[in-house]
């Protein structure tokens, strides 16, 4: 994610460290089927995304590194670094459904690999979540 010069970036809000292994651990708790956009990251750019959960949680235990996470809408109060998924939530924003502009409960996560200076995003997607568990459901049906 590029950032002009006179605009923020993560690492001038607070922010805490998490490893890539605690953030797969927060995806995985949320439901392997979930599905996930991942914006302007360049180390997980071989995923197609949306991708499900289960394969983001994959990439991230594979890469095996420190991330930077802030919330620059309503800065959290940081005491250390992040050493469990459930440390995450106070970071999580919540932001407008594509499909339902009106509904906002995705989940977007502002983040950062902590040796790379490049922003990026991590966003729920519960349009391909419902649309794919439709399909698996009438599948299902069909057998």
């Amino acid at each position: 994610m590029r950032v002009a010069e006179n605009e923020k970036t993560l690492i001038d809000y607070p922010h805490a460290e998490v490893h890539s292994t605690v953030l797969a651990d927060w995806l995985e708790q949320l439901g392997p089927d979930r599905w996930w956009n991942v914006d302007a990251d360049y180390l997980m750019n071989r995923l197609y995304t949306p991708a499900p959960a289960s394969k983001l949680v994959a990439e991230l235990r594979m890469l095996d590194r420190p991330l930077l996470v802030a919330r620059p809408d309503k800065p959290v109060v940081v005491e250390g670094p992040i050493l469990s998924p459930e440390g995450l939530e106070p970071f999580v924003q919540r932001v407008r459904r594509y499909s339902h502009p009106d509904v906002w409960s995705e989940r977007l996560l502002y983040l950062r690999w902590a040796d790379i200076p490049s922003d990026w995003l991590l966003v729920e997607d519960s349009a391909t979540t419902e649309g794919e568990a439709r399909d698996a459901a009438e599948e299902a049906e069909g057998e």
